[in-house]
């Protein structure tokens, strides 16, 4: 091989590797800027410019704005979408999400008069239950589902204003879940 073909070769292996260097910082500075235009519009409370077909990441984000902006319903639909998007090992945190969230809707509803919360609670518990099959040491789901589970008096022997699960508000009693001023253990 004469010194010339060396020197060719040798400059078209740098043309390449400045090719795909480019190419990779092109790659790269769109996602800088998508990842930067993203923050912006949530910071500014824009969780719709996220789209419905981004990454499980940031659909996660999406729907943890949008619960904290009051939209439950779209959060809940976007935990649905995410629980059949995330791997196994993001599946707990999803579902554990999705609990936190019927449990605020559940707080919402309850507000409202003449409105059964029970099988939206019954929601809550079910999904921290499955949170807990896809990681058995999730301990913010055990403690939330403690806090949604069996009826218990607040305090040994307390008959009047017992703090059950089937308690009627009319009446005086009181449901366990009601006593939180916020949630045992908040979304991350």
């Amino acid at each position: 091989m004469t010194q010339r073909n060396r020197a060719v070769r040798g400059l078209a292996a740098l043309l390449v590797l400045v090719l795909v260097l480019a190419v990779g910082a092109v790659h790269y500075g769109r996602l800088w800027l998508d990842m930067t235009s993203y923050n912006r519009a949530l910071a500014s409370g824009d969780a719709d410019a996220i789209a419905w077909d981004a990454a499980p990441e940031l659909l996660m984000v999406k729907a943890h704005h949008l619960a904290e902006a009051g939209r439950i319903d779209e959060a809940i639909a976007g935990y649905r979408l995410l629980e059949q998007q995330v791997d196994d090992e993001q599946l707990a945190a999803v579902l554990y999400n999705l609990g936190t969230t019927h449990f605020q809707l559940a707080r919402q509803l309850y507000d409202q008069p003449r409105t059964n919360v029970a099988p939206v609670i019954q929601q809550a518990r079910i999904a921290f239950m499955r949170a807990l099959r896809a990681d058995s040491d999730f301990y913010a789901a055990k403690y939330n589902l403690d806090y949604l589970g069996l009826p218990r008096a607040e305090t040994p022997g307390q008959t009047e204003g017992a703090v059950d699960d089937v308690a009627d508000p009319e009446a005086g009693g009181t449901h366990r879940w009601q006593l939180l001023q916020e949630f045992p253990e908040g979304m991350p």
